[in-house]
């Protein structure tokens, strides 16, 4: 099983956010369904089922460190990611925060034996509100629109969740809750 540890988000906040991607909507990308939308700690990859009961062990060891604690996200901006030269995805980018930083340490220090493909790459704080079909060359990109209602809203965040990531040719990603952790 394909699993990842993630944040979800109120449905309040899910509803903005699919009614700002109404107005992006174009050929050249396709929208996260509003099911899927989340912000990933943590990729594990392809865990056999053996593995499962010791890495709700260890997230549940992480959220009795974290209990007590409050975590906030602090939404940037709306833009092409990972890379302006080859964008592959639109993203509400957040800012990166101490006591983010600390779980996402926590997960990736505890869970290291469980992680199929080691990241070496800094953390952004981000949620993924599109994926490209297709490249487009930098300059061909429009500009994405900027509401006031993402730039520097603050989430706070109560909880973190155990995802499985199942994929469908038909269907693409779909992702499904196993444990919800709360601090």
């Amino acid at each position: 099983m394909r699993l990842f540890f993630a944040i979800k988000f109120p449905q309040i906040f899910l509803e903005e956010i699919t009614q700002y991607q109404e107005k992006i909507q174009s050929d050249y990308w396709r929208l996260t369904p509003i099911d899927n939308l989340h912000l990933t700690l943590l990729f594990l990859g392809e865990v056999n089922d053996n593995a499962l009961f010791n890495i709700k062990q260890i997230a549940t060891q992480i959220q009795n460190q974290l209990k007590g604690k409050t975590i906030y996200l602090k939404l940037q901006r709306i833009e092409y990611g990972p890379n302006l030269l080859r964008p592959r995805l639109i993203w509400i980018t957040g800012e990166n925060n101490k006591e983010l930083n600390l779980l996402t340490q926590l997960l990736r220090q505890n869970l290291k034996p469980f992680i199929e493909k080691e990241e070496h790459f800094d953390f952004t704080p981000h949620i993924t509100i599109a994926r490209f079909n297709t490249f487009i060359k930098p300059d061909k990109l429009p500009s994405l629109p900027q509401p006031d209602l993402f730039n520097n809203k603050i989430i706070t965040i109560k909880s973190f969740y155990l995802m499985e990531s199942k994929l469908s040719f038909q269907k693409g990603a779909q992702y499904f809750d196993l444990q919800e952790y709360c601090f």
